[in-house]
């Protein structure tokens, strides 16, 4: 069985999770763990913010990326502060990104594929898609033919597609059908882990300003904000509203890695 080969990895292994708020990464994670979670770090329900779940060998990074509905509603200040706090809490390394996905192909779908693959991963990372909301139909993990027609109308470069369920139901006779099915889909996904992700995980220069520099330039063009081009890093802070106190601790905080 493909959990039973990943248990037997010695390195920690290193999933993130992206996707739309509400669309199962948490359920996913309960579904493939059986609800034996402990929680390593918390920045739950907030903007740009990583919680790890370790289950077994395995660390599963759930992640609240860019919502379509955001914007115009945060200030330069506050999203920098995101920005720093996704850097700060995402792990040093990554073996696979699990795109969780339900329902349409919207704005947010798309910025968290290129800032997660493209900018933080450097397209070096695979990348997956996990379609879930499936429990309709008779095989939720056979429903290739419903999803695929509207993500290749995208430019996505996604290893695997999977489709499945985590549904549940207060219906005893219901949750019996739900729970094969969520069994299956367990199945399938570990034997997608199994199959994409990197023995050795990919390095983030989680610290470098040029790493920061390339998601604010991406989050600035996204929310009307000035974007970083040629001006130093303290004209920036000042844009941004920082005290010359606040300053001097936010250089503290960057190596000098620049891009």
């Amino acid at each position: 069985m493909s959990e039973e080969k990943i248990f037997k990895i010695k390195n920690k292994i290193n999933i993130l999770l992206i996707g739309d708020t509400g669309v199962g990464k948490s359920s996913l994670i309960q579904c493939l763990t059986n609800h034996k979670l402990r929680i390593s770090d918390q920045w739950l329900g907030v903007t740009l913010s990583v919680t790890g779940y370790i289950y077994e060998n395995l660390i599963f990074w759930d992640t609240v990326g860019l919502n379509e509905g955001s914007n115009g509603s945060i200030s330069p200040k506050l999203a920098y502060l995101m920005i720093k706090r996704l850097l700060s809490s995402l792990p040093d390394g990554i073996n696979l990104i699990l795109f969780i996905h339900k329902g349409r192909i919207s704005k947010s779908f798309e910025y968290n594929y290129e800032l997660f693959y493209d900018i933080i991963g450097d397209k070096k990372i695979p990348i997956c898609l996990i379609a879930l909301g499936f429990e309709n139909h008779d095989e939720p993990t056979n429903c290739l033919e419903i999803i695929e027609p509207a993500i290749n109308k995208y430019n996505f470069n996604f290893k695997k597609i999977l489709t499945g369920t985590c549904a549940t139901s207060e219906n005893k006779q219901v949750e019996k059908i739900y729970q094969m099915m969520r069994n299956q889909t367990k199945k399938e996904v570990f034997k997608l882990i199994e199959e994409n992700m990197l023995i050795e995980p990919i390095k983030i220069q989680i610290k470098s300003r040029g790493l920061f520099k390339k998601i604010w330039n991406f989050v600035g063009s996204i929310f009307g904000f000035k974007l970083w081009i040629n001006q130093k890093f303290e004209e920036l802070l000042t844009y941004f509203g920082f005290t010359d106190a606040e300053i001097n601790n936010e250089m503290k905080d960057f190596e000098l890695i620049m891009i």
